[in-house]
């Protein structure tokens, strides 16, 4: 059984990760999204990721809702509620949207969780926000903190933020931009 949960993270992540590649996202990753979670509540997925030691879900990041949902890895069953919303400077459902979630090597005792996405001034946002004390299961939406705001000058369609987050073996948190 542990097998099966592993290959299916695996799945999920290739799936992500070729999502990732495309260059819209919308009705077609959603359907193909379908396929691999019944249900599911995204529309524009663009991220998937797990913290080290969850063998029970993976969370995916709609791109154009800034929302992050956890699911069961056994049903495919979506959490009623989102695990989390991105803050008040994010705009939902502009073209350059929310980019990419991780969390930190030590959520479990941490809770520490980071998120990139463009804030309504068009620059990229890097911040880190933490798990509700009195809901462990979401992110406390008052816990937001910027840690790095890269000023963008987007020049027209095209343009590209890069904004993948992910920690190294060496425990830093990496950002392309």
């Amino acid at each position: 059984r542990p097998q099966w949960k592993i290959r299916m993270k695996l799945t999920l992540a290739a799936f992500a990760i070729s999502l990732a590649m495309q260059p819209t996202f919308g009705v077609a990753a959603s359907l193909e999204l379908e396929r691999f979670i019944p249900g599911s509540p995204l529309l524009n997925p663009i991220k998937l990721a797990a913290p080290t030691g969850d063998t029970e879900n993976v969370y995916l990041l709609d791109r154009t809702s800034g929302t992050v949902t956890a699911h069961n890895i056994a049903t495919g069953v979506a959490a009623p509620a989102p695990f989390l919303t991105l803050p008040a400077d994010f705009q939902p459902g502009t073209y350059y949207n929310a980019f990419s979630i991780t969390f930190a090597p030590d959520y479990a005792q941490s809770g520490k969780v980071y998120v990139s996405y463009v804030d309504v001034r068009d620059n990229l946002q890097v911040s880190v926000a933490t798990r509700s004390t009195t809901s462990p299961d979401q992110i406390d939406p008052l816990s937001f903190r910027s840690i790095i705001n890269v000023k963008h000058d987007p020049v027209g369609p095209g343009t590209h933020y890069g904004a993948d987050l992910d920690f190294g073996p060496d425990g830093y948190l990496y950002i392309t931009t």
